[in-house]
């Protein structure tokens, strides 16, 4: 599950560095579906939460990168 988690991740940040915003953020939200479903709080704020929130932000998916930056802001503070 772990090496699942981190090639999404990496295939989302390559997305999204090569300029392919909609498949970075296919990348990117089953990566954090991954580590959400392990558990993994730390890692979704690390990587996946910030390349779904900046490829939102590209294809102009302003709702969803609101919810992601309520939760990162809810999950960053439960973890303090």
């Amino acid at each position: 599950m772990k090496h699942d988690i981190i090639a999404h991740i990496g295939m989302g940040t390559y997305r999204l560095l090569r300029g392919d915003r909609a498949l970075a953020m296919e990348f990117g939200a089953r990566g954090l579906a991954l580590a959400d479903r392990a558990g993994y709080v730390a890692w979704a704020i690390h990587r996946p939460i910030p390349v779904l929130g900046e490829s939102g932000l590209h294809v102009k998916a302003y709702d969803r990168v609101q919810a992601l930056t309520e939760r990162l802001h809810d999950d960053s503070t439960a973890l303090d």
